[in-house]
């Protein structure tokens, strides 16, 4: 898919929910190739409802075969698992690799942040099992937040029973050539809980 827009663009939306649980999974996200070289944002799944859970499993948010995953030549910031929602969440053996976002100039706005989880403070947060591999940006962008160029997991939860455990993180590459440009594999910012990868 070649996408022209400069629009938010969230290729997966879940904004409500049931109380029961929601599940999104076994979704496969890749070969989308944004050709805008403007500034925009783009989420693989984001969910931002008020339902009471929320489970985010086994999806793929691009390729093994980087021909077939995501490119982007924008100035753009690039989500690949984004969570706003209240209730309690698990994102679990999500897979996301492969994904290239290069614009021909260094980007101020350009950014990767793989999972980046912003819930409430009364939730259960659970981030395991996921595998998260060969991120690419032309980024300039610095710091210890998921505003860096390129963020494995970020967690702002204010939660006290919070999770982010067994992931695996690997070949995270800055393309801003002689430049200062932040990378983290994981931050959290907020709350407590187990971190153990």
């Amino acid at each position: 898919w070649n996408v022209s827009s400069l629009l938010t663009t969230n290729l997966i939306n879940v904004s409500t929910g049931i109380v029961t649980g929601t599940n999104i999974s076994n979704n496969v996200i890749q070969n989308f190739n944004f050709t805008n070289t403007g500034t925009y944002t783009v989420t693989g799944i984001n969910v931002l409802g008020t339902a009471a859970i929320y489970s985010i499993l086994n999806n793929r948010i691009g390729s093994i075969d980087p021909a077939l995953s995501i490119n982007s030549v924008g100035n753009q910031v690039f989500q690949g698992i984004n969570t706003s929602n209240t209730g309690n969440l698990t994102v679990l053996n999500d897979t996301i690799v492969n994904i290239y976002i290069r614009p021909v100039a260094v980007g101020a706005s350009v950014r990767i942040t793989a999972i980046n989880s912003i819930n409430g403070t009364s939730n259960i947060v659970n981030i395991s099992n996921n595998f998260i591999s060969r991120l690419f940006a032309n980024s300039s962008n610095t710091g210890l937040t998921n505003l860096s160029s390129i963020v494995g997991i970020a967690s702002t939860n204010g939660t006290l029973n919070q999770t982010i455990n067994n992931n695996t993180i690997s070949t995270l590459v800055g393309l801003a050539n002689n430049l200062g440009y932040a990378m983290h594999g994981i931050i959290q910012t907020g709350g407590a809980g187990t971190i153990a990868n």
